[in-house]
């Protein structure tokens, strides 16, 4: 059956195998990079997913995460047309794991190797959790021989990813590779930070030849000698796409697998103890039916491999190596009615471990935008952002979106961001500090997997960074919701359109 076959992972090591890579390191092979242009932005947001109607960005998951009767009405304040919320809040949807549920999963890698070394005929390795540089990995994603629809599902796979780790050690998708990269040492000894990932068309042109014929991909990094240690510098990964066949759903699975791989963690999860999680040894059954990686244990893993002291070695591991953890998050909420009928615009954003997760909700239009009759010129939409800092401080400000609606592009724009201290509930407009400038972004309309109007940022304007994504929603496109991702803000916002 077809969750029999294998996903295979393979590495460089100097003396023990780490599960997270790192960034750093001088490679003697970089021809292939040679004059790189500058990486595209994501443009696809984690998590977008239609659900009865609905649309879900960023952390939401079959629902609201959480809904507004899941927080206390009594932190509920008004602004405006909104209501903001805030409260601890754990569930399923939120990806809460506690520490000793961490722990047990990182040591499951372990027990993995044993098996699998014992049906090798081989000495286990011991395993390190986390090598020195940890901190400092950022990846750049260059592919080879994708089409259309497989990048759609890279970005699909790097924006699960990238929801659960931290801003500045995220993947970013640059272009395209010029050639296929077949030479073992060159494919290992990608150019530091960065990832190649092939598809191609059996396996003829893989580097390594001790794959069983199932093997649908691997995928691994290189390491080198980093003051006294092991370093991941660079990371590769092959997929076979005549092995893997066309369901849309597996493909992704399998990419998350060796997309992880290639970014450091190059060990499996026992599959007795997960047999749901994406870094099992085999393709799972069902694979479309499983939370993102954001929401699993496999997410909370690689958050946790963030915070990990290097050089631990797995069977050592305790629940204090993770620092002050918590499976509880602090959430922010708001939501809005919106005119002409009984549903809501909501949004929100959850703070644990160091790490946001912002997300937005709301039912799906009737008909596309372009379409929309009742709508011409320049449309507008208003509302409130609320985010954290990347200090955890409680973050908010208003929110409004333009869109010229005969080139289908605009601009959002937030302004008089404020904030207050961590774990705390936005205060009344101006009690706040100053956050810092007001951000803008340029943004695209365009149309999602499943017909739905999305809008994504083509730029920055001014001195911004990072990028906005989300959905138009209401039955006539009454709001519009979306996540901000910056380097010192994560956030989501709601907006209501002007009559």
């Amino acid at each position: 059956m077809k969750f029999d076959f294998i996903l295979k992972c393979a590495l460089v090591f100097t003396f023990a195998i780490a599960l997270t890579g790192c960034g750093g390191g001088e490679n003697p092979n970089s021809e292939s990079d040679a004059n790189e242009e500058a990486p595209v932005i994501n443009v696809t947001p984690p998590g977008k997913n239609i659900t009865a109607g609905y649309l879900g960005i960023g952390a939401a998951f079959w629902g609201q995460s959480p809904a507004a009767n899941d927080l206390p009405s009594t932190s509920e304040t008004r602004n405006g047309e909104f209501m903001i919320r805030s409260d601890n809040w754990r569930g399923a949807r939120d990806g809460s794991h506690s520490a000793n549920e961490v722990i047990a999963y990182l040591k499951s890698f372990q027990i993995q190797e044993d098996k699998e070394a014992e049906e090798e005929a081989r000495e286990p390795i011991k395993l390190v959790a986390t090598d020195t540089q940890i901190r400092e990995s950022k990846r750049i994603l260059r592919l080879y021989g994708a089409n259309e629809d497989q990048k759609e599902l890279v970005r699909e796979a790097v924006a699960e990813i990238n929801a659960a780790l931290p801003y500045n050690m995220r993947i970013t998708i640059g272009q395209d590779l010029p050639r296929q990269i077949v030479d073992l040492t060159e494919a290992q000894y990608a150019p530091a930070g960065k990832i190649h990932l092939h598809f191609t068309h059996g396996k003829s042109s893989w580097t390594i030849d001790d794959y069983d014929t199932k093997t649908l991909g691997f995928g691994g990094v290189a390491y080198i000698d980093c003051d006294s240690t092991s370093c991941a510098t660079s990371g590769f990964a092959f997929i076979d796409i005549v092995a893997l066949g066309s369901e849309k759903e597996d493909m992704l699975w399998v990419l998350k697998h060796e997309l992880l791989h290639a970014y450091g963690i190059v060990a499996h999860a026992d599959p007795d103890q997960y047999p749901d999680s994406v870094l099992n040894p085999i393709l799972v059954a069902n694979s479309g039916n499983k939370p993102p990686i954001y929401l699993s244990i496999d997410g909370e893993v690689i958050l946790a491999l963030t915070r990990i002291s290097s050089d631990v070695f797995v069977d050592d591991l305790s629940p204090s190596d993770l620092g002050n953890w918590t499976a509880e998050s602090f959430h922010l909420l708001g939501y809005a009615p919106l005119s002409g009928s009984n549903s809501f615009v909501q949004f929100g954003v959850g703070w644990r471990n160091g790490l946001a997760k912002p997300w937005a909700y709301g039912p799906k239009s009737e008909t596309t935008l372009q379409n929309n009759t009742d709508l011409s010129g320049t449309a507008t939409w208003n509302g409130k952002l609320l985010g954290f800092s990347s200090q955890g401080n409680t973050v908010a400000g208003d929110a409004q979106i333009e869109i010229n609606l005969n080139s289908m592009d605009g601009d959002t724009d937030f302004t008089d961001l404020e904030y207050w201290a961590g774990r705390t509930h936005p205060k009344a407009p101006g009690s706040g500090q100053n956050w810092g400038d007001d951000l803008r972004y340029s943004v695209e309309v365009s149309q999602g997997r499943n017909g739905e109007d999305i809008f994504f940022s083509t730029s920055a304007l001014g001195d911004s960074e990072g990028s906005v994504s989300g959905n138009f929603v209401g039955s006539g496109h009454e709001g519009a919701t979306g996540i901000l991702e910056h380097p010192d803000l994560s956030a989501a916002f709601g907006t209501i359109r002007e009559n």
